[in-house]
């Protein structure tokens, strides 16, 4: 484009389309920075939020002219606060109108457009990317941090700013995008901790549709399903061994997607094959008040034979037991007797028995089976 030219509608219709890409992926901001600076014929365009406490540049995109690896080894230190020369430079843009374009010169205490600043670090980036000057825009009044753009013009600002025509547009869309991609991205992470908290469950939980489709589950579902634990996924949904445990299970899932279902419904103790002991179900409805009654269902499978699920480290936290107690508790709520916990440890069955006794008058419980149900009362339900 020529300058003294306004945007086509074809370019502000490509702006909006890579705007909305990159609100959702932040990888697209490369392109969009591509697309103005090819459109308003800079050398280089940046989108910046720069954090004025940190004298740091949490997020910068930039136009393929400075992914360079000089431009990225610049990029680099700035994000870890070097470029310090750049700074009043930020501090004197936090203090403009969002949208109003202003050339670096202007910006600088003192100093008159076109009189030149003593800015080395302004001059290696310049020299990357082959500009004459440098302008800038600021396209928040608040928030975390001062986003604002930066371009790299090609000719120098004495006569003109080529930016300005074109910030009634830029400025909205790109600090809207910015903003987004921000919210965005905060939910991605944020979805990413609550699936990281999601496969440290100790037991396996899963989001299903109503007709027993796998939405999403976590590590011990998948490997409930994968190990042979009772379940599998087939084409039409969750399968269990046998025809009439799959009946019963896709019963237990429909019953959870409809409404005023009663607790005791919700439960299914799913037969397995071996006479291995039952896999325990627990259903829940997942429901969206704006969606409908319900468009999920939350499914926990409880395997009694997963040893690891068995220990008594929860017991660890009342503080009165030794390592050695809680060791041989661990063992004893496994199902193993006196004298396989003194092989496993290599001890004596009487120094065993002595433990599990010393053990139990320090946690009030009368009996193994006392501490076989303290233990399952205190255990975690997260792994690690």
């Amino acid at each position: 484009m020529h300058m003294g030219q306004q945007l086509t509608p074809e370019a502000i219709t490509d702006f909006a389309i890579l705007a909305i890409e990159a609100a959702a992926n932040p990888g697209s901001w490369h392109s969009l920075c591509d697309r103005i600076a090819d459109e308003i014929g800079a050398k280089a365009f940046f989108v910046i939020a720069y954090d004025l406490q940190e004298r740091s540049m949490p997020q910068v995109f930039s136009s393929s002219a400075f992914r360079c690896s000089a431009g990225r080894a610049i990029v680099q230190a700035e994000r870890e606060g070097d470029g310090d020369e750049d700074l009043p430079i930020y501090r004197a843009l936090a203090c403009q109108s969002p949208g109003l374009v202003i050339s670096e010169h202007d910006l600088a205490d003192g100093r008159k457009r076109g009189a030149g600043i003593g800015n080395h670090w302004r001059d290696r980036m310049l020299g990357v990317t082959g500009g004459r000057d440098r302008s800038v825009m600021k396209l928040n009044d608040v928030g975390p941090f001062l986003d604002c753009v930066a371009v790299h013009d090609a000719v120098s600002h004495e006569s003109s700013l080529p930016m300005a025509p074109f910030a009634p547009v830029l400025h909205p869309l790109l600090s809207r995008t910015l903003e987004t991609t921000r919210i965005v991205t905060g939910l991605v992470e944020s979805h990413e901790r609550l699936m990281s908290l999601f496969d440290r469950l100790d037991f396996g939980a899963a989001f299903c549709t109503a007709d027993g489709r796998v939405i999403t589950a976590n590590r011990a579902f998948r490997t409930i399903l994968t190990g042979g634990g009772g379940l599998r996924e087939a084409a039409r949904g969750l399968e269990a061994d046998g025809r009439s445990g799959t009946d019963s299970l896709h019963g237990l899932i429909a019953a959870a997607a409809r409404p005023m279902t009663l607790p005791e419904r919700l439960t299914l103790a799913l037969p397995r094959r071996y006479g291995r002991l039952p896999l325990v179900l627990f259903a829940a409805p997942a429901r969206e008040r704006d969606l409908g009654p319900a468009n999920a269902v939350l499914l926990l499978a409880i395997d009694p034979e997963d040893k690891a699920r068995l220990n008594a480290n929860g017991l660890a936290a009342l503080g009165v037991l030794t390592e050695a107690e809680l060791e041989v508790c661990s063992l004893l709520v496994q199902g193993f007797e006196t004298v396989a916990i003194a092989e496993q440890r290599d001890t004596r069955p009487d120094t065993t028995r002595d433990q599990i006794k010393a053990a139990a008058a320090k946690l009030s419980c009368r009996s193994r089976l006392d501490i076989l149900r303290l233990a399952m009362a205190t255990a975690t339900p997260v792994r690690g």
